[in-house]
């Protein structure tokens, strides 16, 4: 016969359980109370309370708060939050030893509440203050220098470092490559459209950003293997006046076919396409070949969301609205299209689209 539940014993261990919960705290509250949280400090270990930035010539920047804000998110480590002159979190995380279980109320209250100590590293200054210089010279500020001062205490250290950016080189002038062939004349005729405008700060994310437009203008023209890496922006400030000239290039190891123009050739769509026991009849509509195992959706209906046509170049405006229009009918839980080069024509890519279907139960839409 088995043993009958013990209720009572039940609430008496709960009870004693919350009891003992209830001690933590109130032991806790007593320590956070009385103490600054660096009583557990080995011999030579020190934290950091203080740990900011401060920038002399923040008017040299054409957007200091930003750059301030950016330097700041570098900062480490993070000083420990002070509540008056306690410690709250560190002395949580300080009364509890190595644990051995990897969950529990302790772990929690060691890691969620508690807060490891922020210590000082004479390593980190060194290091941030090349980070600082590094950062402030993609912006523009290509003579940055920084210095920090250190008062040290004998369980505390506080760190401030200061940042004078000097002037900020301007942009004077902007080469691109001369119209010598297929892909040179496209990166060429962009030109007009550039985001780099003479007079502006230097600012190494902003020439990213015009890699990326020139890229975009180069895939809708049929690049298809081309990449924003592939483009190098020279910089000489050689010139003086705080000036820096800039010059595009590409790069000398780039892969042939990145600048080949491709066409397409045959278009596949599977209008309902599953992942398993999908076999599908195939017919012909145009230009296109249709795969379809149920007549998920009406053929025109389809196409008039398909940009993708047989014998046209390559383009990703072409291929980003036909994903965008199938999805925007409301039948398709996602769309992948997918492109191989031809093996009976150079320069050509076959297109399969496959669309995935919402409705399980297939019906003619």
């Amino acid at each position: 016969m088995d043993k009958p539940y013990n209720y009572i014993d039940t609430i008496a261990i709960d009870f004693h359980s919350c009891r003992a919960q209830s001690l933590y705290i109130i032991l806790l509250i007593f320590l956070i109370s009385s103490c600054t949280g660096l009583g557990k400090l080995s011999d030579g270990q020190k934290i950091v309370t203080k740990n900011t930035i401060r920038i002399e010539d923040k008017e040299n920047l054409g957007n200091h708060r930003k750059v301030i804000n950016e330097l700041k998110n570098e900062l480490t480590p993070k000083p420990n939050g002070k509540f008056l002159w306690m410690r709250p979190r560190l002395v949580i995380y300080n009364s509890f030893n190595k644990l051995q279980k990897e969950k529990g109320f302790k772990r929690w209250l060691k890691f969620k509440l508690g807060q490891s100590p922020a210590l000082y590293n004479e390593e980190v200054c060194p290091k941030l203050k090349l980070a600082f210089e590094n950062r402030l010279y993609h912006q523009g500020s290509f003579n940055a220098h920084t210095y920090c001062t250190i008062q040290e205490k004998k369980k505390t250290v506080q760190i401030e470092y200061i940042v004078k950016s000097n002037v900020s080189y301007k942009i004077d002038t902007i080469i691109f490559p001369e119209p010598i062939d297929q892909i040179t004349t496209a990166i060429h005729q962009s030109q007009s459209k550039s985001l780099i405008t003479k007079g502006s700060s230097y600012n190494l994310e902003a020439l990213k950003e015009e890699r990326k437009r020139i890229d975009v203008a180069l895939e809708n023209q049929g690049f298809y293997y081309f990449d924003p890496d592939y483009l190098l922006f020279k910089a000489d400030s050689s010139q003086g006046g705080n000036r820096v000239k800039l010059k595009l290039v590409l790069k000398k190891d780039n892969p042939r076919e990145s600048a080949e123009i491709y066409t397409l050739n045959n278009i596949s769509i599977a209008e309902d396409f599953r992942l398993k026991n999908y076999h599908p009849d195939t017919s012909s509509y145009g230009n296109y070949t249709i795969l379809s195992a149920k007549n998920y959706m009406k053929t025109r209906m389809m196409l008039n969301a398909v940009f993708l046509q047989k014998d046209s170049i390559y383009s990703k405006k072409d291929h980003s609205n036909t994903l965008k229009q199938l999805m925007g009918t409301g039948a398709y839980r996602y769309v992948n299209v997918k492109y191989t080069e031809s093996p009976d024509k150079k320069k050509h890519l076959g297109c399969t689209a496959d669309a995935h279907p919402k409705s399980k139960n297939v019906r003619k839409l």
